[in-house]
């Protein structure tokens, strides 16, 4: 691991399709990743995957919604992989809430909250930490291109992706002093599972809205880097 010895991603929700992704793009670039997500079985099969030739992935499975896990989540990538020479942090959990504001209950604004953007101040408040004693680190909080621009009948859902940008914006304005880079990347609609689970008549709004091309096909280092913005 010549020139990026010691480096150590932590990546929640990462057995997601767009996370299993930056697992590989990691793994690739020769970083240690420590891969969380609720799934424990789709944590196995990522470790099945990256671990062919050697020790490349630490699973640790746990609930976001719980401040415990998200501390422990960090703690453990230390003990895992050893001494830091950096820490990068990919906050990329998320759930998909629909429906207006009316028909938002209580409980799914708090659900969505928990994990969409407390689990990442929580995160993050650890990862620091540790970032500053080890001469900084990066943190790539994943936002979506309509918390800026908000789409209908997913209200809570753009509201937390709106605040998690304002979140990061301050996180990387604060920061970096201490040598930690903060970001947000906004990418369109990305064609994975938890998008297809929108009713017909929407999913045939988001391929309208992209001129009947093949809306957000996920490639690995292609269409959420292009749709991105740095904070």
């Amino acid at each position: 691991m010549t020139g990026i010895d010691k480096k150590t991603a932590v990546i929640t929700g990462a057995a997601g399709c767009i996370e299993q992704a930056i697992s590989r793009q990691f793994v690739e670039k020769g970083f240690r990743v420590v891969a969380g997500d609720l799934d424990q079985v789709g944590l196995n099969r990522l470790e099945a995957e990256l671990n062919l030739t050697g020790q490349n992935v630490w699973a640790r499975a746990g609930d976001l919604r719980s401040k415990d896990y998200c501390e422990d989540l960090i703690e453990y990538s230390v003990q895992a992989t050893g001494r830091l020479d950096m820490l990068v942090l990919v906050n990329n959990a998320g759930i998909i809430t629909r429906g207006n504001i009316l028909t938002t209950t209580g409980e799914d604004w708090e659900r969505t909250f928990e994990v969409s953007l407390s689990s990442i101040f929580h995160t993050s408040r650890k990862a620091i930490g540790h970032m500053k004693r080890h001469g900084g680190g990066a943190i790539v909080n994943v936002a979506y291109y309509w918390g800026a621009y908000p789409g209908p009948l997913h209200a809570v859902y753009w509201i937390s992706k709106a605040a998690l940008a304002a979140f990061s914006k301050c996180l990387g304005r604060e920061h970096a002093s201490d040598g930690i880079r903060g970001n947000a990347v906004y990418p369109n609609e990305i064609n994975t599972p938890m998008l297809r689970t929108g009713s017909p008549a929407w999913l045939r709004s988001v391929h309208s809205r992209s001129g009947g091309q093949q809306y957000g096909a996920f490639r690995p280092a292609g269409g959420a880097r292009r749709n991105s913005r740095r904070w």
